[in-house]
């Protein structure tokens, strides 16, 4: 599949940019985890209430230094919000990064993005099937569709927790401890990420109108 460029347009993308580097909590998402954030909140196919998104991106609630700064934070942070809905709406939400040519730098940025993007779809497990992998469900139980966003989400969680995915791995000797065996995994999920995302989009668009057609 082709990967997109960035939803936000340049000079709305320095905005949040500058907006979220405004607060010295080194916790707060970088643009990086909120570009992947935002993705992943505007597919998943459930009305998520700001009071409930905002502390994620922040660790917490946003502590301002003047109404000034709430505003200068909050209008370009909503603004990016509303963009990525209506080109989710337009169908032009795309993955936003190019793997070629691979590098330390691409990786890093992809382990953001997929961070974000899988701290978004956290605040509705239950629709993504994201407990599948860490409880041994039997994928064989699920639907053939259940099934598929189930591995597409443990792709995607693979390269943003890839401590927490190989220690699950080793834990039920999916695999063995095994430096070279463990980098070539998470290589081959990083090149995956695209195509995942892409199913997981597709299905949550398809919940969205199920749900518009009752």
């Amino acid at each position: 599949m082709k990967t997109g460029k960035s939803v936000l347009p340049p000079a709305k993308r320095n905005r949040l940019k500058a907006a979220i580097e405004s607060f010295k909590n080194e916790n707060v998402f970088t643009l990086t985890e909120l570009e992947g954030f935002l993705h992943g909140l505007v597919i998943t196919p459930d009305m998520v209430m700001p009071i409930e998104w905002i502390p994620v991106v922040f660790d917490g609630t946003p502590e301002f230094e003047s109404e000034e700064h709430a505003r200068g934070v909050m209008e370009p942070l909503f603004d990016a919000y509303n963009t990525y809905e209506r080109a989710r709406n337009k169908g032009t939400l795309k993955f936003p990064l190019n793997l070629l040519p691979p590098s330390k730098e691409m990786v890093y940025e992809i382990k953001q993005w997929c961070y974000g993007f899988m701290e978004a779809l956290a605040l509705r497990p239950e629709i993504w099937f994201m407990d599948a992998f860490k409880k041994g469900i039997n994928l064989d139980d699920l639907s053939e569709i259940e099934r598929t966003v189930a591995l597409s989400v443990t792709t995607i969680g693979a390269v943003a927790y890839p401590g927490e995915f190989i220690k699950i791995l080793v834990e039920t000797r999916t695999i063995d401890d095994n430096e070279e065996e463990i980098s070539a995994i998470i290589s081959e999920k990083i090149s995956d990420v695209p195509f995942a995302v892409e199913i997981l989009q597709s299905y949550g668009n398809n919940l969205w109108q199920e749900k518009l057609s009752r």
